[in-house]
């Protein structure tokens, strides 16, 4: 949500305290963050996803 409203920031701040993380909760992230320009930003949240042990999937 804070994303599609421009609030990337607040996107990020959400998402780090979230304690139960989904991979839709990783794609969300992603995709937030590509969309304004963060590919960089979301290539390393992708990282992470990996490292934690979840597996990307087309969704």
């Amino acid at each position: 949500m804070y994303s599609k409203c421009g609030r990337i920031d607040k996107a990020v701040e959400v998402f780090r305290v979230t304690s139960n993380k989904y991979v839709s909760t990783w794609n969300s992230m992603i995709s937030g963050l590509s969309v304004h320009g963060l590919g960089n930003d979301a290539l390393e949240i992708f990282s992470e996803m990996v490292y934690e042990g979840f597996e990307p999937n087309s969704n």
